[in-house]
């Protein structure tokens, strides 16, 4: 398998740009001038900059994307294509925050100090969504054997969603708070960072958002860019008796599939929780749905 030379040539163009994004943002560099060739030269302002660079990186990601998704299936859905695109989507985000700290203040420090911020918050939400589980768990289980639903596969379902829930709530009013200038994460890093008036926080707020709302779309998102089919479907049917029978089966669609259709599937019929008889799979096992 090989990626396309187009999504090679947008994806160098969207590290080229985010490179110059950080690099203008850690005061490298200045731009002052944009040179358009026969039409000849703009000047700029240095305001304009984090604008100008933030456009074209959005420009650059949808189109990498778009040059992504019209390779085949099989290269969408190869793991090193998958974690190279991916790359280029994690420095895109990173790139829009730094430069929307650098239009406050351009120096090193607030590079470093943001890149620290990023890896530390990804790691965090991790971390706090496990140990919400602890916690979640039990009282699922307890709600669950209210109701007379005893799978724990269920509530463990249902736990991690939760923990995974609050835990993006929780990071939510963080960035809330820092809009209106209750918690001010710029007063750690100097003297210097403290003349940062209510409008740049705000500012800074909600782009922090944008990013952190983009994070809960992941799924669905790259599961169309990465052309994802599930392994297993399910299906419905009804008998004779009027009841409506479910199998879960080997996906045709599924790359695996001449490997995994000889694979029996699982039949089950679902009951109203009130109900103490659990269903019966095709192997004669109970199921609690």
């Amino acid at each position: 398998m090989e990626i396309s030379s187009a999504y090679r040539n947008s994806r160098r163009n969207t590290s080229i740009l985010c490179g110059i994004g950080i690099a203008w943002a850690a005061a490298q560099f200045e731009i002052n001038t944009i040179s358009l060739g026969a039409l000849g030269s703009v000047n700029i302002e240095a305001a304009s900059i984090p604008i100008l660079i933030s456009i074209l990186c959005v420009y650059t990601i949808s189109r990498c994307t778009i040059e992504f998704m019209m390779q085949p299936n099989e290269v969408r859905r190869w793991p090193l294509a998958k974690i190279d695109y991916q790359i280029n989507l994690y420095l895109v985000r990173f790139t829009f925050i730094v430069l929307t700290a650098a239009s406050f203040a351009r120096t090193g420090k607030m590079v470093l100090y943001m890149g620290g911020a990023f890896l530390v918050l990804a790691l965090g939400f991790f971390a706090v969504s496990f140990l919400l589980m602890f916690f979640i768990m039990p009282l699922r289980l307890f709600i669950r054997k209210l109701t007379g639903r005893t799978s724990v596969a269920s509530a463990a379902i249902e736990a991690t969603f939760y923990s995974f829930l609050f835990s993006g709530i929780a990071y939510i009013v963080i960035f809330t708070l820092i809009g209106f200038n209750v918690f001010n994460p710029f007063d750690y890093l100097g003297s210097e960072y403290r003349v940062m008036s209510g409008v740049h926080l705000v500012i800074f707020s909600c782009v922090c958002l944008v990013v952190l709302l983009s994070f809960f779309l992941d799924g669905k998102f790259l599961r169309m860019v990465f052309a994802y089919v599930p392994v297993m479907i399910e299906s419905s049917y009804i008998d004779k008796d009027g009841r409506e029978i479910f199998t879960v089966g080997p996906n045709p669609e599924h790359p695996d599939y001449e490997n995994r259709k000889n694979e029996s599937p699982m039949v089950y019929t679902k009951v109203d929780s009130r109900k103490e008889t659990a269903p019966e799979t095709n192997h004669g096992e109970k199921l609690s749905i």
